[in-house]
């Protein structure tokens, strides 16, 4: 469930984000550059994350990092300036990113070992189904009310993630 409502945050982000960017009268160039430096910084954060996650407790770090994740793209919500988006994104783009590996060797600590293909497999489809989920959820959100509404849902989703790992 934790892996859903995280991948349910990070489809919202990619999806909406450059939504939100054509709002603020962002070029596609900017798209671009934005969601480079996202990636560009998730692969130090992925690296970063993997290391702290065999020094420290799992599950807490999933926590901390779903619910820091979380205040970064609710601060998004109300970004617009260019240095300010940059700032964001390369933060973010580590912090957000350092989850997944994390969360995949917590996933992986509690599959038995002659199951980890199948257990992964498993935790993976349900994530995926839940991320398909939310564009489509945002997507209604926004037509009934506004995008600036429905982006709300990114951070909710990380926050529900901290509170889901955390009851194991």
């Amino acid at each position: 469930i934790t892996l859903g409502f995280v991948s349910m945050a990070a489809r919202g982000l990619h999806i909406f984000l450059p939504l939100k960017l054509s709002d603020l009268g962002y070029s596609s160039a900017s798209f671009g550059l934005f969601l480079s430096l996202f990636n560009g910084f998730g692969v130090i954060g992925q690296v970063l994350g993997g290391y702290f996650s065999d020094l420290h407790e799992k599950t807490r770090m999933v926590a901390i990092l779903s619910v820091i994740s979380g205040i970064f793209m609710y601060i998004l919500l109300y970004a617009s300036g260019f240095v300010t988006m940059l700032l964001f994104v390369v933060v973010a783009g580590l912090l957000f990113n350092s989850i997944w590996p994390t969360l995949f060797g917590l996933l992986t600590d509690r599959t038995p070992a002659q199951l980890h293909g199948t257990g992964l497999g498993l935790f993976f489809s349900g994530g995926y189904t839940m991320a398909s989920a939310s564009p489509v959820l945002m997507g209604i959100i926004t037509d009934l009310s506004s995008m600036q509404i429905s982006f709300v849902l990114v951070p909710v989703f990380a926050f529900i993630a901290a509170c889901v790992i955390l009851r194991k």
